[in-house]
């Protein structure tokens, strides 16, 4: 089990300045920038889990996606990690092994609200893009994994939708079980008429 560290933005600093004139002509000497652990009141308790077994599978190893998204749309930054799965099965098969969104709720403190929005996601997850893919304003999730890749779209009430099937049928290519969006991440993913 590995503990995936926080952003640097959970982290506070403060910098020592000595007092002086608001301009001075020489450089003035900056004290020692001093970082102080907030992860416990920040409320994000993400623990990765790579399901790992003693002979160490290559995909325990490539795994701890994140991705900093406005999902509700309130001018904070939210984050998204993904998470491994029980090995050899690939399953999602405990809380442990889901992956996790914490909503910013302001002043460094974040909520998890994976369950309400339907992200726990299933099988080993990897990776994660944050995008728009249908231009209707709002950040949709793209979670690549181990065999299989979703496409969450983002439904504007605090919740996604599993679209992903509805994403092959816009343009997306199924190619060794692996899904190619427009060649590269979601870029050039556009409905057909």
């Amino acid at each position: 089990m590995l503990v995936l560290a926080a952003p640097a933005y959970f982290l506070a600093y403060q910098v020592n300045r000595s007092a002086g004139p608001a301009l001075e002509a020489a450089p003035r000497t900056v004290g020692p920038i001093q970082f102080e652990d907030r992860q416990r009141e920040s409320g994000i308790s993400f623990v990765l889990d790579n399901g790992t077994t003693p002979d160490k599978p290559v995909i325990d190893a490539v795994l701890g996606g994140v991705a900093l998204l406005d999902f509700d749309d309130d001018g904070r930054l939210d984050v998204f990690f993904t998470n491994g799965a029980r090995i050899p099965g690939l399953a999602k098969d405990d809380p442990r092994f889901w992956n996790r969104l914490y909503r910013n709720e302001g002043a460094g403190r974040f909520r998890d609200v994976t369950e309400e929005a339907g992200v726990r996601g299933e099988g080993y997850s990897m990776g994660a893009a944050a995008a728009d893919f249908d231009n209707d304003g709002a950040t949709d999730l793209y979670v690549t994994g181990v065999n299989r890749n979703f496409l969450y779209r983002n439904e504007r009430d605090r919740t996604f939708s599993d679209v992903t099937e509805r994403g092959r049928r816009l343009g997306a290519r199924t190619r060794r079980e692996e899904t190619v969006v427009g060649g590269c991440g979601l870029a050039g993913l556009r409905q057909r008429r």
